[in-house]
């Protein structure tokens, strides 16, 4: 047995290997100007079991070695932010040839900036999955009382009394908005920060998209496809990547794991019977995130009415704030994304599937409770 999994560690440490020159290329090509992308060379990739290091970069042997811990622990949006730290290296070295006796001085800053790589991602470096499922102080401010009170709201939103739990949801989106709001009229300059939703794959089920965009309308983040290496197929695919603060990031993260287990849970309730394929399981997901966003709407809309229009105010709604939050976001994301392109599919879809799912996701609550799975990116709202 234990020969059998050293066999399967050391291929997977392989593909593994293949992944970092794979993400080695892309960042190079995507990131570089063409007269710096000639002056730097791929070099030798090593994993090992580094002490007190997620990776580091050597000039003489043109090695990259990222710590084992870090490759069997973590996901592989945090594999590629160590990456990049050390392709940073790499750049100020063979690039820039600098003089710079800091490791981490100016010219590794202005490297990272290029690179788009975290200048923090070494020695000490906390992986931001950690913060989140962790809550460390640093990540979510510990008075931060809104944020408690949000969290207390989702466990009451389990409640067996419906009304109580619908009750309890409704307050919890109305306390998001306020606390967005707060942190704006307080004037904080907000710091950002992205992370993978779900492993990266080669495709994709279709209501992945409308529920990135029901984050994007009710959770104050933004939502990105980035290309990334898919270790299973040894392949560059794609990734659903969000950004926003630590705190918006952690709620909707939490939101689209939730929804996501309460998909499948109805689904295999509704399809017990049918024996329907996975296209028509989109057809009803889909349908059931667009019942949840109709009900969103009509909790917004009776809020509204229930709270008088402040016209001295400039975030009355939900849209407002979110505009206002995507319009603070646009450098970083312009930043990140230097190249933003949109794409269309076109699916066959069964409507009245599409309905059953409606008629369903019209009653979703979101609450604590979510099951939990051996998986190291997934992220517990409630600690």
């Amino acid at each position: 047995m234990k020969k059998n999994t050293h066999i399967l560690q050391e291929e997977l440490e392989k593909k593994i290997i293949r992944g970092l020159a794979y993400e080695w290329y892309h960042t190079v090509e995507h990131y570089l100007p063409n007269q710096f992308q000639k002056q730097i060379r791929l070099p030798i990739f090593s994993i090992s079991d580094l002490q007190n290091k997620w990776g580091y970069w050597s000039k003489e042997k043109r090695l990259i070695t990222i710590n084992r811990n870090l490759i069997l622990n973590y996901p592989w949006d945090t594999i590629r932010e160590v990456l990049r730290h050390e392709i940073a290296h790499q750049f100020t070295d063979e690039v820039l040839h600098s003089v710079d006796p800091r490791p981490h001085g100016r010219d590794f800053h202005f490297a990272c900036d290029f690179l788009r790589a975290n200048p923090n991602a070494s020695d000490q470096f906390v992986p931001l999955h950690d913060l989140l499922k962790h809550d460390h102080s640093h990540a979510i401010n510990s008075n931060d009382t809104m944020l408690m009170r949000i969290q207390k709201l989702m466990a009451l939103a389990g409640s067996s009394n419906i009304h109580e739990a619908e009750s309890a949801m409704a307050k919890a989106h109305e306390l998001i908005k306020k606390y967005n709001i707060e942190i704006m009229d307080q004037g904080i300059i907000r710091q950002y920060c992205s992370i993978f939703l779900e492993k990266p794959g080669l495709r994709h089920p279709k209501e992945r998209n409308p529920l990135a965009i029901l984050l994007e309308e009710f959770y104050f983040v933004v939502c990105m496809w980035t290309p990334a290496y898919v270790i299973e197929k040894e392949k560059m695919g794609k990734a659903l990547e969000i950004s926003g603060t630590l705190s918006n990031i952690k709620i909707a993260s939490y939101v689209y794991d939730f929804i996501n287990h309460f998909i499948d849970m109805k689904w295999n309730e509704y399809n017990k019977e049918k024996r329907l394929n996975r296209y028509r399981k989109s057809d009803f997901a889909c349908g059931i995130i667009r019942g949840f966003r109709s009900k969103l709407t009509q909790q917004q809309q009776m809020q509204k009415e229930s709270n008088p229009f402040n016209p001295s105010h400039k975030y009355n709604t939900c849209k407002d704030v979110m505009n206002f939050v995507q319009k603070e976001m646009k450098t970083y994301i312009s930043h990140r994304y230097p190249r933003i392109a949109s794409r269309r599919r076109h699916y066959y879809s069964d409507q009245s599937v599409i309905e059953d799912g409606k008629a369903i996701g019209e009653q979703l609550i979101i609450s604590k409770g979510i099951e939990e799975k051996s998986n190291p990116s997934k992220i517990s709202l409630i600690s």
